[in-house]
């Protein structure tokens, strides 16, 4: 996909701006969610842009690549690594930077997720996999009438390849649609922040777990970055005080707490900038995550810093 501001080449990966091509260039990998990917900015505006800059002004030695995923959270993140170096594609070091999405799938639905749309995935083609317990109506035969609708549902849903022939199948099979998960309204007591937080630090200290296996295997740095939110900002500009009066402040309160239980367990390759902008006046925060080129320029200095402390 080519735009002015944006170029996705055909693996579906964002450009970086200022990386190096040389073969004898070691790899920077940088996973995360949108706010890494570069939400409402241009390619050398994105995180992982920056950072090629910073860390190639001297001498291209660096080749990053901003292999993040809008939506994906740490679990996907990954699953995304494991994948390449399945391939033999081995970084030097990776960078995952997380926070927002890890805590959205577990807050945005009535039932904590894992991933975005989970339930609703699940619902559509059916967990086909789960033939030990037979008595469960989630269970549909492969070869099955049920089978083949969940599954056309999911096609044109996901994949999103025709939106007509989706309604024309929905009246053969009449079938209704299935109903959204509900949103939850944020509206946390102390015992949802404090179970919501530990489910929001448990899968992401187990991700951490197997991200620092496959490290010693495959002989890789990793740095793990928590990124700021607009709950965390001291100095709010009026713009931002607006976006921030518009979103429950509970869901700061278990982001917090979330990154209180991450930092007990005192990971040396953790890295806290949640505070990054607390010395600034200046705007940057568009939504509770995303934040301006301007934002992301500060938040790649700080993590060649850390890339450089390796």
């Amino acid at each position: 996909m080519i735009t002015d501001h944006i170029h996705i080449d055909t693996n579906g990966t964002r450009l970086t701006t200022n990386s190096s091509s040389s073969k004898s260039a070691k790899k920077i990998f940088m996973l995360g969610g949108s706010t890494l990917w570069g939400f409402n900015v241009s390619d050398q505006e994105t995180i992982p842009s920056y950072v090629a800059r910073e860390l190639n002004s001297v001498s291209s030695d660096f080749t990053v690549m901003n292999y993040s995923n809008p939506g994906y959270n740490s679990s996907q993140e990954v699953n995304y690594l494991i994948k390449k170096l399945k391939k033999g594609n081995i970084p030097n070091t990776v960078i995952f930077y997380d926070g927002c999405n890890d805590l959205q799938v577990k807050t945005m639905y009535t039932v904590p997720q894992s991933v975005y749309h989970e339930q609703e995935i699940i619902d559509n083609i059916g967990n086909i996999w789960n033939f030990d317990r037979p008595n469960l109506d989630v269970n549909r035969s492969i070869f099955g009438i049920e089978f083949i609708s969940n599954l056309h549902q999911f096609a044109f849903k996901y994949i999103k390849l025709y939106r007509y022939p989706n309604k024309i199948f929905n009246k053969i099979l009449k079938r209704t649609a299935q109903p959204e998960q509900q949103i939850y309204t944020h509206q946390f007591n102390p015992m949802d922040a404090e179970y919501i937080s530990n489910l929001v630090a448990e899968e992401f200290l187990t991700n951490v777990a197997l991200l620092d296996k496959l490290a010693q295997v495959y002989k890789f740095n990793y740095i793990l970055v928590w990124q700021p939110l607009i709950y965390n900002k001291e100095n709010k500009t009026t713009e931002e005080t607006s976006v921030f009066n518009k979103y429950d402040k509970n869901f700061g309160q278990v982001y917090d707490l979330a990154l209180k239980k991450i930092e007990s367990k005192q990971s040396k390759y953790f890295y806290n900038l949640t505070t990054i902008f607390n010395s600034y006046t200046n705007s940057f925060f568009i939504d509770p995550c995303h934040v301006t080129g301007e934002g992301n320029e500060i938040i790649a200095k700080k993590i060649v810093e850390l890339i450089k402390s390796q």
